[in-house]
């Protein structure tokens, strides 16, 4: 019934397909999370959503557009929903360059601190505008929500995954700041949330700058998967060490 008021998938979309029905759902109704595992979802480095990230960015911004032009029937209902949904969408805006629109998400989407992905997505924008300082308060303040709410250690891995970028950004922040032991310990709480190898590697670069390159390379050996581009990273770490 409710798929048949709002409509089917929009098959001209490439990749942000389901996220267009879900604002077009949260537009008519209340939604929630549901606390329980009903799906399996396999990440595993060629997913289009991880591969297409400019064409994601560009179908991000299309869909705001869409909703900016549209009269909203649900509005507070829909603006929730986009803000527990901004760090990715950000993050796909970003990675495609469209930052100027990034810009206005952030501030038209962004300006509540309800959650912690509203404030994370400011100190994502403000790291891409390499204001380091900004960045690390805003992604500081992040990491405090999610620390005093527990349920984030039970929560899915879609979200455990948000979560692991707001670390791993974190890390980046106190990099250009370059305090290194922060950034090792953001990193680490980075990878206790998410295995992802851009985390690993940044871990490794903390280790390579302060001398650590024992640690370093344990890290780099511990990258999962046998993918080429897994083969081509560690190949390019070893030639670093090997010069060092």
């Amino acid at each position: 019934e409710c798929v048949e008021k709002v409509g089917y998938y929009d098959e001209r979309l490439f990749v942000a397909d389901d996220w267009d029905m879900w604002l077009r759902i949260a537009d008519c109704y209340e939604i929630a999370r549901l606390p329980k595992v009903l799906h399996a979802y396999l990440i595993h480095g060629e997913n289009v959503t991880l591969k297409k990230r400019r064409e994601t960015g560009e179908e991000c911004e299309s869909l705001i557009r869409k909703i900016l032009r549209n009269k909203t029937r649900n509005k507070k209902e829909l603006q929730g929903y986009i803000v527990r949904s901004s760090l990715a969408a950000l993050r796909n805006m970003l990675e495609s360059g469209r930052s100027k629109f990034a810009a206005y998400f952030v501030r038209k989407y962004c300006g509540s601190d309800v959650g912690f992905q509203s404030i994370a997505c400011k100190g994502l924008y403000e790291l891409s505008r390499r204001d380091y300082r900004k960045a690390v308060s805003y992604l500081r303040r992040a990491a405090k929500d999610i620390a005093l709410d527990r349920n984030y250690r039970q929560c899915g891995d879609w979200e455990k995954e948000n979560i692991g970028f707001v670390f791993f950004y974190l890390a980046q922040g106190y990099v250009g700041l370059g305090n290194i032991s922060m950034a090792i310990k953001a990193a680490k709480s980075a990878l206790s949330f998410s295995k992802q190898q851009c985390i690993t590697l940044l871990l490794a670069r903390c280790y390579l700058k302060i001398g650590l390159y024992k640690k370093a390379l344990i890290m780099i050996n511990g990258i999962q998967g046998g993918s080429y581009n897994s083969i081509n990273l560690k190949g390019v770490c070893y030639l670093f060490l090997k010069d060092i």
